[in-house]
């Protein structure tokens, strides 16, 4: 936190710094907390808080020219946000350089006190990439149309999506520590944290007794707006250049052959890999990465009643997930 506050400072001029101690305040506060919030009915995670989501919606001013990557996690989230950052920032080496430290305070729109608006309002970036893992129904979509904001939904198939959800929970330190709740909606056994993810009792992001399908259901009926464009995890993995390309035309980013190969090979699960166990983060985000991990995992049982929940949650829309990955 201290190295990611310390690049943001670096961003503004020497003699006007921002304030930011009523955000580090907050953070000192929270530390170990596993304090879970509701928004308009649906459940948040740590650390996600209601009244910054509720700003967003109706106070806050975004720019024009800022991306918002929507998504459940263990998505994608990650991955769609560098190549944002990748492809916006790329002509400006400096800024992105500070820009990879930094983005602990836009990384959710939701996460953390609304008082940090008052330092992210103050960068000096004419397009900001900005996550958010609200569902649909809390987001203020006619505004962010309006203003012009680009917004990408992330989507991928549940099963490598419960797999990957197991293998972060674990590197909570509220997990580690075995600090109810925590302990009991996110299990060390991964037999019994799949049965809770996949049934709707962690409540993550959603109604008491949804999940991830739900979350799609919801956003799929945005998938249409014109300031929307749904990216699967899994085409992205499949033809990473061909992803950076339609991200590069839905944001209206014009950039050279070699630029677009240029953010390829700064996205690619190896040089991702190898740049965050380069930071020696306790809280890794970059595992696998793979299509089709949750063989080794799911259960026969398990992987059925997924089929069969996808079809009953998401039968009336258009999604269709990827379990495997096709060969060339």
């Amino acid at each position: 936190m201290s190295e990611a506050i310390h690049s943001i400072c670096e961003l503004f001029p020497e003699d006007n710094p921002p304030d930011v101690g009523e955000y580090l305040e907050y953070w000192d506060k929270r530390k170990m907390s596993t304090e879970t919030k509701k928004y308009r009915g649906f459940n948040l995670e740590p650390g996600f808080e209601p009244e910054t989501a509720n700003f967003v919606n109706t106070e806050w001013n975004p720019k024009a020219g800022d991306v918002f990557v929507c998504s459940y996690p263990k998505t994608g989230t990650t991955l769609v946000r560098e190549i944002m950052r990748q492809i916006i920032y790329c002509r400006d080496e400096k800024l992105l350089k500070k820009t990879s430290m930094c983005s602990y305070m836009y990384m959710y729109l939701e996460y953390g006190p609304v008082s940090k608006y008052k330092i992210v309002d103050q960068l000096p970036m004419s397009r900001r990439i900005f996550g958010t893992h609200l569902p649909a129904p809390l987001i203020n979509f006619e505004k962010f149309q309006k203003v012009g904001n680009k917004m990408i939904y992330v989507l991928r198939n549940p099963k490598d999506q419960v797999v990957s959800w197991y293998h972060f929970t674990q590197t909570y330190p509220t997990v580690k520590a075995n600090i109810p709740p925590h302990n009991e909606i996110f299990p060390k056994e991964i037999k019994s944290f799949i049965n809770l993810a996949i049934t709707g009792k962690q409540n993550v992001f959603a109604k008491d007794g949804e999940g991830y399908l739900e979350h799609v259901r919801d956003w799929a009926q945005h998938r249409n707006d014109s300031n929307v464009m749904f990216l699967m995890y899994e085409d992205i993995r499949q033809d990473l250049e061909n992803a950076v390309r339609k991200l590069c035309r839905f944001v209206e980013v014009d950039l050279t052959g070699e630029e677009i190969k240029q953010v390829t090979h700064n996205c690619s699960l190896e040089t991702m890999r190898t740049k965050e166990e380069n930071s020696k983060s306790e809280q890794l985000v970059v595992r696998k990465g793979c299509v089709g991990d949750w063989k080794n995992y799911l259960t026969v049982y398990q992987s059925e009643y997924l089929d069969k929940k996808v079809e009953e949650v998401l039968g009336a829309t258009d999604i269709k997930f990827k379990y495997t990955l096709h060969s060339d």
